[in-house]
């Protein structure tokens, strides 16, 4: 990854944990634009699975689950993910930032997770790292 693509990534990164930081019911639409507009890779789920944003370049779409659209070849990597949200307390709210990276034989996947609170809901906002 280039410098500025690395840089780039810290920024939203930084927005990101901002807008998670102060939301509230009025910001939901803000963050959901965020996301859907994002140049990167970047989703917004609840702890059930359903997208309620998505950018153009994660490949999903919302008012669906991940898992109706995940390939059943990928679906190992998605329940070990969601595995380790729910053990470091992600969906109780026990846990603000998540990086979570899962390591193959071809690749190494990375994934930075912010714990968003709205009107006592919990979401989850996935962003893909490279």
């Amino acid at each position: 990854m280039g410098t500025g693509a690395l840089r780039a990534y810290y920024e939203m990164r930084k927005i990101l944990h901002e807008i998670a930081s102060h939301s509230g019911l009025e910001t939901f639409e803000y963050l959901t634009n965020t996301v859907n507009f994002s140049p990167f890779p970047m989703i917004l789920v609840d702890r059930w699975q359903r997208i309620y944003a998505a950018s153009m370049s994660s490949g999903f779409k919302t008012d669906q689950t991940v898992t109706d659209q995940t390939s059943p070849e990928e679906r190992a990597f998605l329940q070990q993910f969601i595995d380790r949200l729910t053990a470091a307390g992600l969906w109780e709210g026990g846990c603000q930032k998540f990086d979570y990276e899962f390591r193959t034989e071809a690749e190494i996947r990375r994934a930075v997770v912010t714990s968003v609170e709205i009107q006592g809901e919990i979401f989850a906002l996935v962003q893909k790292a490279w």
